[in-house]
């Protein structure tokens, strides 16, 4: 990327010229009559020049406005907004270059920071003065009063005022204002309050002598825009909450102003900057932390944690300011602009002819001066420079530089503070790949500005977006384990830290970490979730926290037709588009019978209601359930997917033929399942509903359908390859819809589940909603939206503390009109006066077979600790696989081998970008429906461990050797009956910090190669246990792990290229080959949901397992099958 500021030889001449500008600036206007106008003319000239930075725009209109508010009286405001103005009129008259643009950036942002000092916290947002706030008020309380109001003279009459005003309509707060002034026109029609107060409105924009005269140009119509903002939000009953965002913004002002999205770059929209001001207000404003709640969260943690390492580094300039007059001569100091750094000494202020200068000391005693602006780029330096830096390149540097945009963002440059206050993201890490990159703060990158890096589960780090510092200001985790390793023994150089949170789950996981560990110390933290995750947040919220719900209508206006996907936009300005299109989506259900699923359903609701069924009948439930979620997650049918069916209803009709003389409920779905079988597998399918709606589809338009997985959507869309009429539709699951809406038109072949189907619901993904669902399916999703529909009140009422809250501290602080304090008030009175709803029950809302599952995954938990209550447990991830009954409890903090992702097998051209164990691990915390699992039956090692084996000479010994330090561990604690805990306490004294549950896998669990750090780690090991087989065999035992860790890599690329050369079956159920003369198994299963943390034993993590008496599909007969846990 280019240079956001032009060089400093250029910014001298710069500051030499406005300087200049500045003298005739500050003196009186003789006639701001006239003054007025021609800044006005001038600033509608900028706007319409070729090459003008459109997103500078609103920043001088508000310079414009400080101009014509101090011009009267002269000064110094009005004097430094003169100069910058005079600037820009001489560049608007001919097309920019870059070099223009750069000088333009320099001149706008130096000046707004000059300003910001200079003026009232008041002041910074505002166009308008107390006075001319006091007069509008007065003239709309006349024109209330007033009986004549003729709509079509009225309308002829404000034309030429919107006409000027959309000269300039770039300006964020010019947005939709003739949308507004419609709306007020039919306002004006009717009776009482809403009637007079937009007439009242439109009779202020008509008229020409008003508070600000509208003969002072387009300047003199920011009160028009004012009075038309205010009577929307009084008729309509929306974006109520602009003068809490513009209070907000008078706080956090670089939200609004940063050109950091889209190209060209722009500020982000009002809602986007409502959004991340609730994120700095819940950091650094509020006193109790809240939830916010939005439709869609997408990048919104990715921006809230940028701008909140942007005033982390504010505040820290501030107090380096401040540690800067306190330096004695002689201290020893970096001067750096984040890729060039000198080392000099630093010897205080002195006078140099007219001005002050820093004096500095360089190399060989000589010492030179610098200008006091260098300030944000000097730091101290902990110890004494052994070698000074060269004055002559010192000289050359403060000549030949480009300013550091940073230094007008943050008030500092790339130096980094050695106890600095640093931003803690815990979220999805595909969210900082997929939007990081398009966040281009200042020209830069969010990593090159202000620093990113990523702490992956195993401890190692990353740094990402162009990082490349130390210290940066934001540290990214993706589970909460990692996180609170990273809260509780955070990097040297961070002092405290401000939490974000994206999601309410991981939110619960961060929180349950922080409030048993014994310390009462929680950093500021904000989390922001969804609205559709209900039952989550509905959780956290038991937990004292407050919930804020965002609506994007409080602070912009509703769109009337969809904001469509623009060319070439990147994800990130695809996903800040749409995030009003819920309003103009319009959703159609369209029903249609089938006989056989409805009678399942039917059987169904028979056995949930049956209290007395016994165990048997509980198993077949688990069946049943099974064969309702295949039949329902094929749209088209596939041989795959029929094979799958066919097997699961005679396993159906074979337990339950065993049963039905015991049982009525058996012998009812044994009727069921035989009648089927005998007749055949019937076709459930959605073709003839696909195949309608595909013929209404005009030219252009894009019709996306959304599958339960991207294996199912291959699969449709491989079978329809043929079919002409449908070849225009687009199969995806919701991650891809996700990514590439909006659509046209988004077709849902079926139920999915509760939280996809209320996000789909929620969101405006497509101009349309097609549901394709059979009547039981419909009465599902109707359920799950009325209790939608009654969180969404439930909500709306708990936001009112939050906002409460926000309104009150700002109208403590800040200058606030009547008018806009009434429509505060109006708004905290709406939430008050929403329905009072009772607490959504989380069941109220679940399709039956989804209760099934509910009740057998705690029959799964319930079987795993049976008879091991004396066991040690830790918390694993329950995971359910796509086979009926199969399921796993995995560490949460631990890795798993993923052949396939839900996308498919990995492509040669991702393969060649990554090393192959890093491609074929993922994090448990990243795991997702759709991922291919390769997983132990009969050991804890994973299949790159047990394949390296084959590529180790002697590897029983090799193995033993290097597992000597688990070894001693072992024998220590049988000898002495020393707990993991206190090992781990004695291993922190020793320099080694390790918490007792990473101690207690390294003796439980033989997947572990070598700890973290071996080379330190097991010599601390060997002395703590004193083992004399360990301390003789030190060498041989870091030997042992190198060969080990280097066969790993061998057998990862060995089974890398298998799958690339389809050696490796994916839809096998197991994988087979040879190692030490024996034949090693691993079974393979497809995710299909991921169901929480649970307390489970040790011994039973890492393995594959099934539930109920499903042997006829599992194969159980094996030595190595799956554990049945259930008889």
């Amino acid at each position: 990327m280019g240079y956001w500021y032009p060089a400093q030889t250029r910014v001298d001449q710069l500051d030499s010229e406005l300087k200049t500008l500045e003298q005739f600036a500050l003196r009186p206007a003789g006639n701001v009559a006239n003054t007025t106008p021609a800044v006005s003319d001038m600033l509608t000239q900028a706007a319409r020049a070729e090459g003008f930075p459109t997103r500078q725009l609103h920043q001088w209109v508000w310079l414009g406005s400080q101009y014509r508010l101090h011009a009267l009286k002269g000064g110094r405001i009005a004097g430094v907004a003169g100069a910058a103005l005079a600037f820009l009129g001489k560049c608007s008259d001919r097309k920019l270059t870059e070099d223009d643009v750069r000088d333009l950036n320099w001149v706008l942002e130096s000046t707004v920071q000059k300003l910001c000092d200079l003026l009232d916290a008041s002041a910074i947002r505002s166009c308008l003065s107390a006075d001319e706030l006091a007069r509008i008020e007065e003239r709309l309380t006349l024109h209330q009063s007033s009986s004549v109001f003729e709509e079509n003279e009225v309308r002829q009459r404000v034309q030429r005022q919107l006409s000027e005003l959309q000269a300039v309509s770039a300006a964020g707060h010019l947005t939709n204002l003739t949308d507004k002034v419609d709306a007020l026109f039919a306002a004006s029609r009717r009776d009482g309050k809403d009637g007079s107060a937009a007439r009242a409105a439109l009779l202020y924009l008509a008229e020409e002598d008003d508070a600000v005269s509208d003969s002072a140009g387009f300047l003199g119509l920011l009160d028009d825009v004012y009075v038309i903002d205010w009577a929307y939000a009084t008729v309509e009953q929306q974006t109520r909450c602009l003068p809490m965002l513009q209070g907000l913004l008078e706080a956090y002002p670089y939200v609004a102003d940063l050109a950091l999205t889209g190209m060209p770059l722009r500020p982000l929209d009002l809602y986007s900057q409502y959004v991340c001001c609730a994120v700095l207000d819940s950091l650094y404003g509020a006193e109790k932390s809240p939830i916010l709640v939005l439709r869609e969260t997408g990048p919104y943690c990715v921006l809230g944690a940028f701008f909140a390492a942007v005033e982390a580094a504010r505040r820290q300039a501030s107090v380096e300011r401040e540690r800067l007059t306190e330096w004695s001569p002689g201290q020893h100091v970096f001067i750096t602009d984040g890729s060039t750094t000198f080392k000099t000494i630093f010897y205080g202020e002195v006078e140099v002819g007219s001005s002050r200068r820093f004096k500095l000391g360089v190399r060989d005693r000589a010492t030179l001066t610098a200008p006091l602006d260098l300030a944000p780029y000097i730091s101290a330096s902990p110890t004494p420079h052994k070698q000074l830096s060269r004055g002559n390149e010192f000289g050359a540097w403060l000549k030949e530089r480009h300013a550091d945009p940073l230094v007008n963002l943050t008030g500092a440059g790339r130096k980094r503070a050695a106890d600095q206050e640093c931003v803690l993201l815990l979220g999805p890490r595909h969210n900082l790949d997929d939007f990081g990159p398009g966040i281009q703060p200042l020209g830069s990158s969010l990593g090159a500005l202000l620093g990113m890096r990523y702490v992956r589960t195993d401890g190692r780090i990353e740094d990402l977006c162009s990082s490349a510092t130390d210290t940066p200001y934001i540290y990214c985790a993706s589970d909460a384990d990692t996180a609170y390793d990273l809260i509780r023994n955070p990097p040297q150089h961070v002092r405290t830290w401000r939490v974000i949170v994206d999601g309410a789950r991981q939110l619960q996981a961060l929180q349950a970490a922080l409030a048993t560990d014994g310390q009462n110390l929680v950093p500021p933290l904000c989390a922001v979730t969804e609205l559709h995750d209900r039952e989550a947040v509905s959780e956290v919220a038991k937990r004292g926290f407050e919930i804020w719900y965002l609506e994007d209508q409080d602070v912009d206006l509703p769109p009337l037709t969809m904001r469509r996907k623009e060319p070439n936009a990147s994800l990130l300005s695809r996903v800040l588009a749409r995030q009003a299109n819920h309003w103009v989506t319009v959703q159609r259900v369209h029903s249609s019978p089938q006989g056989f699923l409805e009678a399942v359903d039917e059987w169904i609701q028979s056995a949930s209601a049956d209290k007395g069924r016994d165990g048997d009948v509980r198993n077949l439930e688990l069946l049943v359930s099974a064969f309702m979620r295949t039949a329902l997650a094929r749209p088209i049918p596939t041989p795959r997917s029929d094979k799958l069916l066919h097997d699961l209803a005679r396993t159906i009709a074979m337990q339950s033929d065993a049963y039905r003389v015991y049982s009525p409920l058996a012998a009812s779905l044994h009727d069921l399942f035989s009648q089927m079988l005998s007749g055949g597998l019937q076709k459930y399918d959605r073709q003839r509903e696909l195949a309608s709606i595909a013929e209404e589809l005009v030219a252009g338009e894009v019709a996306a359908v959304v599958c339960r997985s991207a294996q199912t959507a291959m699969a449709c869309s491989e079978a329809l390859r043929n079919e002409a009429k449908l070849t225009n539709l687009v199969w995806t699951n919701l991650e891809g819809i996700r990514r590439e809406a909006p659509f046209d038109r988004i077709v849902v072949p079926g139920w999915l589940d509760r939280l996809s189907m209320r996000e789909l619901a929620n969101n405006g993904y497509g101009s349309r909603l097609d549901l394709l669902l059979y009547p039981f399916e419909q009465r599902w999703f109707e359920r799950t939206m009325a209790a939608n529909a009654t969180w969404e009140r439930r909500i709306e009422e708990n936001s009112l503390k939050a906002l409460g809250d926000v309104a009150d501290r700002l109208s403590l602080k800040r200058r606030t009109s009547r008018l806009w304090r009434e429509q505060t008030k109006a708004r905290l009175e709406a939430s008050r006066a929403a329905e009072s709803v009772r607490e959504v029950f989380e069941n109220s809302d679940t399709p039956e077979f989804e209760k099934l599952e509910a009740r057998s995954i705690d029959a799964m938990h319930r079987s795993v600790v049976l008879g091991r209550d004396h066991h040690p447990t830790m918390k694993a991830q329950l995971v359910m696989f796509e086979e009926p009954g199969a399921f796993a409890f995995l560490a949460p903090g631990g890795k798993v081998i993923v052949l396939a992702g839900p996308g498919g097998a990995t492509t040669q051209a991702a393969a060649e970008t990554s090393d192959a164990e890093k491609l074929l691990f993922r994090s448990v915390a990243s795991l997702e429906p759709g991922c291919l699992l390769a997983l132990p039956t009969a050991t804890d090692r994973d299949l790159i461990d047990a394949r390296a084996d084959q590529f180790i000479d002697d590897a029983p010994r090799v193995r033993q050797v290097s597992a000597l330090w688990k070894i001693a561990l072992r024998r220590l604690i049988e000898r002495t009956g020393i707990d993991t805990s206190a090992i781990a306490g004695r291993m922190a004294a020793s320099g080694v910090k390790r918490d007792g549950t990473t101690v207690r896998s390294w003796v439980l669990n033989g997947a572990t190669v070598a700890p973290r750090g071996y080379r330190e780690v097991i010599p601390v090991i060997a002395k703590l246990t004193d083992d004399p087989e360990l301390n003789d065999s030190l060498p041989n035992v870091f030997q042992a792990i190198d060969l080990v860790y280097r066969a790993r890599a061998r057998a990862a690329a060995a089974i890398v290229r298998e799958l690339f050369a389809g050696e490796i079956d994916l839809d096998s159920e197991e994988l087979t080959f040879a190692s030490n003369g024996s034949i090693v198994r691993y079974v393979l299963h497809r995710v299909r949901s991921i169901e929480g943390l649970r307390d489970v034993p040790y011994e039973v993590v890492g393995r594959a397992r099934t539930l109920g008496p499903t042997a006829t599909m599992n194969n159980s007969n094996q030595s190595n099958a799956p554990e049945r846990l259930l008889p």
